[in-house]
C-alpha cells in the first residue's frame, strides 16, 4: 500500500471521477493521476485540500523514520 494508491482507493469509493476531483483540487486531470500513480508526491496542503473535497480522514504519522498513512471516508 502506498498514500498515493489510497488517495486514488479514496476518489473510487466517493464516486467521483478523476476529472472532477481534479477540477475541485484545482489541478490538471495529468496532475491528479501522477499524484494517484505515485509519480508525483502530494503536498500537506494538497492532502488537506483532498480530505476537504472528499469529506475523508487522511491520517500520516511519522514513526522512527518510516511514514504510516490512512486515508479513509469520514
Amino acid at each position: 500500500r502506498t498514500l498515493c494508491g489510497g488517495l486514488k482507493n479514496l476518489r473510487i469509493a466517493s464516486a467521483v471521477s478523476a476529472d472532477e476531483l481534479a477540477d475541485a483540487l484545482k489541478l490538471s486531470t495529468k496532475e491528479l493521476e501522477q499524484t494517484e500513480r505515485g509519480k508525483k508526491i502530494p503536498s500537506l496542503n494538497l492532502l488537506k485540500r483532498y480530505s476537504a473535497v472528499l469529506g475523508a480522514d487522511i491520517k500520516i504519522e511519522f514513526i522512527n523514520g518510516r511514514s504510516i498513512y490512512e486515508c479513509k471516508r469520514a
